[in-house]
């Protein structure tokens, strides 16, 4: 019973990791969002320079954050296969 308790801390702790992520990725799109409506509303061009910027920082961490996703996909089918073998829980 040790080794799955483990198991499940450790894919709890990549799961909060890979969630915190997905916040910071999602508020910075919003940001980016706005700011790139109120460059085009405001015809800032020195704005949208900075928005575009964001954009390729998004993208590049969007690529990282694919990497970790897929690995927590992969501490998940791992989980998913342990549990497998494990009788099934009542549901109340």
């Amino acid at each position: 019973m040790a080794p799955q308790a483990h198991t499940d801390k450790v894919f709890e702790a990549e799961l909060g990791a890979l969630r915190d992520k997905l916040l910071d990725m999602g508020g910075r799109v919003e940001a980016a969002l706005s700011a790139s409506v109120r460059s085009l509303v405001e015809r800032d061009s020195a704005l949208a320079e900075k928005v575009k910027q964001q954009d390729r920082e998004i993208n590049r961490w969007r690529w990282t954050s694919t990497r970790c996703a897929g690995a927590c996909w992969r501490c998940g089918s791992r989980r998913r296969a342990t549990c497998a073998s494990s009788p099934p829980r009542s549901r109340s």
